[in-house]
């Protein structure tokens, strides 16, 4: 078993990502094959509209905790609000938004 406080957690801005902090909590295996992140996405921060970095191999599932936040695809643009979530494929270009004035925190599963 492995557990990772909160509080101990180390935040990082992942390329590409911008008003936001990414606090990782969990990684199995090696590779890292499934990782659970917490992100902190501050009023008008986001992500740039493209794959994330393993393309091809990533699935991604957004899960909002609190707040609410923009996730647009090549072809939509999702609202998605506390309790909502969405799962995006490898393929799928996407990016995520933050267009109110308070904060919006995000459980992100990315499996590979």
């Amino acid at each position: 078993m492995k557990v990772t406080r909160l509080s101990e957690a180390s935040a990082f801005t992942p390329p590409g990502h911008f008003d936001m902090k990414a606090l990782p909590l969990q990684s199995s295996g090696p590779d890292g094959h499934l990782t659970l992140v917490r992100s902190i996405f501050l009023p008008g921060g986001g992500t740039e509209h493209t794959c994330p970095p393993a393309a091809g191999s990533a699935e991604m599932i957004y899960y909002v905790l609190d707040g609410e936040i923009t996730l647009t695809t090549d072809t939509q643009a999702i609202f998605l609000q506390a309790g909502d979530s969405a799962l995006c494929g490898p393929e799928d270009r996407r990016s995520l938004r933050n267009n109110t004035n308070v904060p919006a925190t995000l459980l992100i599963i990315i499996g590979k």
